[in-house]
This record gives C-alpha cells, structure tokens and sequence, in this order.
C-alpha cells in the first residue's frame, strides 16, 4: 500500500450484510459426509458401475457398493477409471517373491479390520524384497502398498526397477516421521491410516517397452539391515498406469477396473441464470490429473445428442493448472488461469464471480485475476435440460477426463458475490 491510499475499514453493517449474502445460496452442498443439500431443490444422483474402496475419516480402509458415494477427509472423492494390474493384490507366498524371507498369509488386522494382512519373517542374511513379475508398455505408472513397520525401524523403499526403467527410480520412506525422499526421475508419496498402517507409493516413466518378456517393475524393499525374525506387515498391492496413485483395487487372479464415480443435479432452481450473472465457490483438493481433472462442470445437452459444456473448472494435466472455461453463443471456449502448478493433497477454495463488469477468480479469497473481455452476453441462455455434474464431459459417466478430486461446500449463487463476500465465504 503506498502513502496516501485510503484504507476502508469494515463496519457492521458490512460484515453482517456479506455474512447475509453469502448464507444464501441457491444450492449448497457440503458434502463431508452425504449427498445432502443443506439449500437447493432435489437430490444429487450418484453412479458407479463398480464397487469401489476409500479411506474414512477415522484412517479405516473401507469398501463402497456400487453406485455408494466414498467420502473422506477431504469431501466426496471423485474418481476416473482405473486398473489394478498387480495380481494377487494381498500379496501370497503361491504367487510373489519374498527374498529371504517367508510370507505369512492372513496373520494380522490389514488396514480394514479383517486379519487378511500378510507378515513377511526375516529369515537369512541379505537384503528382503517382495515383487511379482509384470509386463510393462511405455507410459508412467504408480505401484502403491499398505505397510505397517512390525518390529522393523520402519525405514522402506519402493524402487521403480527391472527392464522397464532405464535406471533404478526409488522413493524412500520413514513412517516414523511420516516423510519420504525421492532419488532418481520418480515421485512419491505417503498417508497416514490407523493402527500404524501407511499407504506408500511411486510413480516413474516406462521407457523400455517389456510386453511378452515380464520382468520385476516394482520392488517393496526394507531399506536397513535385519535381524532373523523380524517382521513388518503387507497389504493391497496395487500397480497402475497412471501419475497418482488411486483408491485401492482388490484383484486375485486377474487384473480389475474400478468404474468412473459420475454425480449430477437438476440445473433448475439450482444454478442460476448465467446471462443475469452468477457466483461459484468450492473447496477442493486436487488429487492427480489423467488428461485432466475435472472440479465441476455444467453442460447444456442438445437436440443432436451431444453434450457441448460451456462452463467448467479443471487443473489442467499438464501445468496443473486451476482453470474456468465459457463457452460463449458461437460456441468458443474462454479460458483464464487462476493459479499455477497445484500442489497435489493441498486444499484450494475456488471462487469464480461474473456479472456486467467481467468475470474475477479467487484462490482461497484472493483475487487472482480479472477479465472484462466476458460478460453475461457471452454465455448461453437458461433452459431446463441443463445438467450440474461433478465429473467428465459427456452427457453419460464413460466420457470425459478422469482425474481424482476432494470436493466440498460446494455453493452456487446468482448474483455476483463482492471481493469481501469471497472473503468471508
């Protein structure tokens, strides 16, 4: 602030009118715990053509039915398709390779509750290891595993290895202190689950196609020197050909697929009309991207069948950029950055407002930009055949980018909320 600028200062009146505003919006979701509307008119529907396993928010690791929401910590988790490619998922003595060590089935409480974990025994000198033999194309991929320290030093690795990888990528972790550090071209990360349990994963870059010739893609290494009979606990091995890691896939003999999670809301009396203007404000975390991620989107369906969206919120894959896109009458896509690179496992309060003076973007309350070359005139007129969803591009739950999001209080106003309402929302 430079000298001489006037300082505005807040009165009551003020506070209480934005707090007023900002209570009443024509839909709410808060979406920490279901589907609910706190305001709106109608119910959320959901779908998912499989069932599907999340995290709660007390650390267990539970499994959803189909067409079942998962919400946990973070809000409703959304989700693109995936696969498991790792076979044998809870990691046997018939069908792995443990290296000096012996695997015992079924001897512990997993990360569910049920004592279906497995113990891996220190048996002889020499460094312990635990991998399946798996084909690999070029693409990135992310091996993930539950582990839990036993009677180690909790010191583990997961090395990106074999014929598929040029060098050795590895990620290693500390439970203790619940951190990890990357050596090589690789990315990592780790959660937190309850009774001492943790999710590790990896994700590195395939540059030797392998198909016809399996070979170890990823090891689960203890990173110090044991003793004979020390032990640590394995569970939910899981392999896929993504940049993040993904809710859990359970597969036995064969790899699995878990559906697209697809949620949608009657426009009508929900979202306003955009050609009088309009506020949105969620909070999100951003999980991964596929081509890309989608926050929310709303779609005008046509008379010719396809589903052409005029406004959307996604990071973009590449940049991991926040972005909001218009589709203006003539059908072009507007598009203006909010924030560069999010930050994966960070939550963003995204707010876009558009009224007859432009559109503006807030991040977690700060204005971060502004465009006056759109203006109510550039979107399309109310009509009823509008939908709200929460994930993809298509009218149906197969099309679209599928990335991994967190949403929550997600609200949609029609009026433009002021700077300080965005504030206080």
């Amino acid at each position: 602030m430079a000298i001489g600028d006037k300082i505005h200062l807040i009165n009551k009146e003020e506070v209480q009118g934005a707090i007023g505003n900002i209570n009443n919006p024509l839909l709410d979701l808060p979406l920490n715990n279901s589907l609910a509307m706190k305001q709106g008119v109608g119910s959320v529907e959901f779908t998912r053509s499989t069932t599907a396993t999340y995290i709660d928010r007390y650390g267990v690791l539970k499994t959803a039915a189909v067409d079942e929401p998962r919400f946990e910590k973070d809000g409703l988790l959304i989700e693109g398709s995936s696969t498991n490619l790792k076979l044998y998922s809870k990691i046997d003595s018939a069908n792995w390779v443990s290296s000096r060590s012996d695997i015992v089935e079924n001897s512990a409480e997993s990360p569910t509750g049920s004592t279906d974990a497995s113990k891996v025994v220190y048996n002889e000198d020499g460094a312990i290891y635990l991998y399946r033999h798996e084909e690999s194309v070029l693409g990135t991929y992310t091996a993930s595993y539950f582990v839990k320290a036993g009677n180690t030093d909790g010191l583990f690795n997961i090395s990106m290895h074999g014929n598929s990888f040029t060098n050795t990528r590895r990620v290693y972790f500390n439970l203790n202190d619940e951190t990890f550090y990357a050596s090589g071209d690789v990315t990592g990360s780790i959660e937190k689950l309850q009774d001492g349990w943790f999710r590790l994963s990896a994700t590195a870059t395939a540059t030797v196609d392998n198909t016809g010739t399996p070979t170890y893609l990823d090891l689960l290494h203890v990173t110090n020197e044991l003793a004979v009979d020390d032990y640590f606990y394995v569970y939910g091995a899981q392999l896929e050909k993504l940049p993040f890691a993904t809710s859990y896939i359970p597969t036995t003999d064969s790899a699995v697929t878990r559906g697209v999670d697809f949620g949608t809301a009657s426009a009508y009396n929900n979202v306003p009309d955009f050609s009088k203007g309009f506020s949105f404000v969620q909070d999100f975390v951003y999980g991964g991207p596929s081509t890309a991620a989608i926050v929310t989107q709303f779609n005008t369906v046509h008379s010719d069948a396809l589903n052409k969206a005029y406004l959307f919120f996604r990071v973009a894959n590449a940049s991991s950029d926040i972005t909001v896109h218009i589709a203006n009458t003539a059908g072009l896509t507007i598009g203006s950055t909010l924030i560069r690179n999010a930050t994966i496992g960070t939550k963003y309060r995204l707010a876009v407002t558009l009224d007859s003076a432009g559109m503006r973007g807030y991040v977690d309350g700060m204005l971060v930009f502004t465009q006056s070359g759109i203006t109510q005139n550039d979107v399309l007129a109310y009509t009823n055949d509008r939908i709200f969803k929460f994930n993809g591009w298509g009218s149906s739950s197969n099309a679209g980018p599928l990335g991994k999001i967190h949403s929550e209080n997600m609200r949609w106003y029609d009026r433009a909320l002021t700077e300080q309402e965005v504030r206080l929302a």
